[in-house]
């Protein structure tokens, strides 16, 4: 957390469209789209046989498809459905065995599965003492076998799919797929939700599914992740979990992006201001000299901004530490970046605002990997709920904080939202005595192109 006190996608469905080419790197999946007509058998069999080829297993002779907890269903007009498994654990499995999915069937905890206004209501261990679930435990549809309750609850039969349920749902995202394996149900898989279809590029293929395993020393479960690409950028999905599940966890960028090329992504700065009562120019190259005799910047006196700099001032930790010059701070900045670099503050502010740029534009999402000048570059953002101001009364701002890591080196990079344009403005990288200085070091260690 920077100086903020208080801190703080489910697919629909999609088509894949196979160019007359069949191999499986030309594979294109666009988003659904209504009024598709039906595919004709050739063109359903490449979809299949991309997904074979990705990792997926056909179950049965069925259109369906499964890969670890992730499972798809093909459908005629070549639109696939996106399925997450569901974990249901029993109320005592913590006792029974320090490794439930090895032991257990994911669907174990549930108790039963009856009809619902919006659909099947599952009823699992975790709401057996509810007064409303104890209730409908005790009716006759509860205590029915497992197929029958599945059956009522609107589930039918997959053809072809031995063992495998449908409840059917015309509302996007509510379909459900059980499995049964000798009259018990073992596993639950839940469509993706419409309201995360939006993050997915307009068309796209298939890359790869991965088995993964999330252990925190008390619960250890198996989830999966697929990964999409455009051509431009791959996009990690990940089942596991139910604030994260369906979300992008991680975002690479392919095209290759240089200062000449950014478009977007280019940092956007204003125009360069003369201070009226110095020779100091806001956004431009200062000498040591200048800014030795500077008095005020936007007007305001060096001492008031000492003063608003210090902590528990306009932040809890401050931008200078309690006895920091401010003067004496920037100018030893400057002598390092401007005297020994040969560079200049903006150079160094630039890649911090266009990593920003890029983790923005992609969605603030977790993490995003790009390439830039020839490096592989990898940016995570943290989305607090406060604003932080500016000090230096420019009406700039920021709510994130950012972490940037040169992939090729392993140098990385944390800070706030708000530094690239103190650094631009003012050559300020905060003081020394603060811990949320940004050492220009750092930066150029991170981003070693400025200094070939």
């Amino acid at each position: 957390m920077h100086r903020l006190l208080f801190t703080a996608l489910m697919l629909f469905g999609w088509t894949l469209w196979v160019p007359q080419k069949a191999h499986s790197s030309s594979l294109l999946c666009a988003r659904l789209l209504s009024g598709l007509a039906t595919k004709s058998p050739a063109e359903i069999n490449k979809i299949q046989s991309h997904l074979i080829e990705t990792g997926f297993n056909r179950i049965g002779n069925s259109s369906h498809f499964l890969s670890g907890n992730i499972a798809t269903e093909v459908l005629s007009n070549g639109t696939v459905r996106l399925y997450f498994e569901q974990f249901y654990w029993p109320a005592d499995w913590m006792s029974r065995t320090t490794k439930p999915f090895e032991s257990l069937s994911a669907a174990e905890g549930v108790l039963a599965v009856l009809p619902g206004n919006g659909g099947p209501r599952i009823i699992d261990a975790e709401m057996a003492d509810a007064p409303f679930p104890k209730r409908d435990l005790q009716s006759p549809e509860a205590k029915r076998p497992m197929l029958e309750q599945l059956e009522n609850a609107g589930f039918q039969p997959v053809p072809d799919s031995p063992g495998v349920y449908k409840y059917s749902s015309s509302k996007p995202g509510r379909n459900i797929l059980a499995f049964v394996a000798e009259g018990k149900l073992v596993r639950l898989f839940e469509e993706m939700s419409d309201s995360k279809t939006e993050q997915l590029p307009e068309q796209f293929r298939v890359v790869d599914v991965v088995q993964r395993m999330f252990d925190n020393g008390n619960i250890r479960e198996p989830f999966s992740e697929i990964t999409f690409t455009d051509g431009k950028s791959n996009l990690t999905i990940t089942s596991y979990g139910d604030l994260k599940q369906g979300d992008v966890v991680r975002k690479v960028i392919i095209t290759p992006m240089t200062r000449q090329n950014l478009g977007e992504q280019a940092a956007s700065w204003p125009q360069t201001i003369n201070e009226p009562q110095s020779a100091f120019v806001i956004g431009g190259q200062n000498s040591s000299d200048v800014i030795k005799q500077t008095r005020t910047l936007n007007g305001i006196s060096i001492s008031e901004l000492e003063g608003t700099l210090r902590p528990g001032q306009s932040s809890a930790a401050g931008f200078l530490g309690k006895t920091e010059s401010l003067i004496d701070v920037l100018i030893a900045d400057n002598n390092y970046v401007v005297g020994e670099l040969g560079l200049t503050h903006q150079q160094l502010a630039d890649p911090l605002r266009v990593a920003q740029n890029v983790w923005r534009q992609q969605g603030g999402r977790d993490e995003v990997t790009f390439n830039f000048e020839g490096r592989q570059y990898k940016v995570k953002g943290t989305t607090w709920r406060g604003t932080q101001q500016s000090p230096f009364g420019d009406k700039t701002g920021t709510n994130v904080d950012m972490t940037v890591t040169n992939l090729n080196n392993n140098a990385k990079v944390t800070y706030s939202g708000l530094v690239p344009d103190m650094i631009w403005r003012y050559g300020f990288y905060e003081g020394k005595e603060t811990p949320y200085r940004v050492d220009p070091k750092d930066i150029v260690a991170v981003f070693d192109f400025l200094s070939r």
